[in-house]
């Protein structure tokens, strides 16, 4: 029975080493070559099936190794994929951002702030980074450590999602070259971590806006649309779609009016 399970793993770690040799691995980004390899594992897969309820062990056997050899080769093209232009690590690669200053980094809260024994640790998976007066958009993970004490306030309040700016000297994590030492820098990279950093006051860290907030704002956004619509309004100034806003949360909603006609005019002379 342990024989099919021995011959897959054989199989599939064929295809990786096949993917990860230099003639393969120079087309891993290829468009093209990703997506004949995708269309001719699904072509293996529909052929061993029918070759199996035909009876014909053998050749089923064959396609599927065969499938298992491809998709080991696809999985090592696609984990050998570049990381885009926008990745902080490419940033920082090509030298359009120096780590060894500190950076006003905008980014998200991936959790909740999490309590430890000498204080707060955030995981912020980032949006942007201020760099020589130019905000330049960019996406990974930034792990980032606060130590308490007696005599220095508390950070502010935060949660799970909400939209923060800190500013830190953030670094890449830590590689002992001791042979056999554990690769922290890997480990983190397997948990979306690239960055790391240690905030060294408790004002250097804000809440731009919570989730609640930007749903407000959007509802508040579309209810300025759909009343300017429903009122027959032209403005497009900002002052009046944010009273068209106001009137959209203020009066009764459309669905519950009585006559739409008097909802109109409610709306109209809410507005002006």
């Amino acid at each position: 029975m342990k024989l099919p399970a021995v011959a897959i793993a054989a199989a599939f770690a064929v295809g990786i080493a096949l993917g990860l040799h230099p003639v393969v691995a120079r087309h891993a980004s290829w468009l093209a070559f990703l997506s004949v390899s995708f269309v001719a594992v699904a072509l293996l897969v529909t052929t061993s099936m029918v070759l199996l309820k035909f009876g014909r062990l053998f050749l089923a056997a064959a396609a599927s190794l065969l499938c298992w050899i491809l998709l080991g080769c696809l999985g090592a093209c696609v984990a050998e994929q570049p990381r885009p232009t926008n990745h902080v690590l490419s940033l920082v690669g090509e030298g359009r951002i120096r780590l060894r200053t500190p950076l006003r980094w905008h980014g998200h809260l991936r959790d909740e702030p999490a309590r430890l024994p000498w204080g707060y640790g955030y995981e912020i998976d980032l949006s942007n980074v201020a760099f020589e007066g130019v905000l330049q958009p960019t996406i990974g993970g930034l792990r980032l450590s606060f130590t308490t004490h007696p005599e220095q306030p508390l950070p502010p309040e935060l949660h799970a999602g909400d939209e923060i700016a800190v500013l830190t000297e953030a670094k890449r994590p830590q590689v002992f070259m001791d042979e056999g030492a554990f690769d922290r820098r890997a480990y983190l990279e397997q948990q979306d971590i690239h960055l790391v950093a240690t905030l060294r006051a408790a004002q250097l860290i804000e809440r731009v806006c919570s989730p609640a907030q930007l749903l407000e704002h959007d509802w508040r956004e579309y209810g300025g649309n759909c009343a300017m619509k429903w009122t027959g309004c032209s403005r497009t100034s900002r002052r009046s779609r944010a009273c068209c806003g106001r009137c959209f949360w203020g009066i009764e909603a459309l669905w519950i009016a009585p006559n739409p006609r008097i909802f109109r005019k409610q709306a109209y002379f809410t507005c002006w």
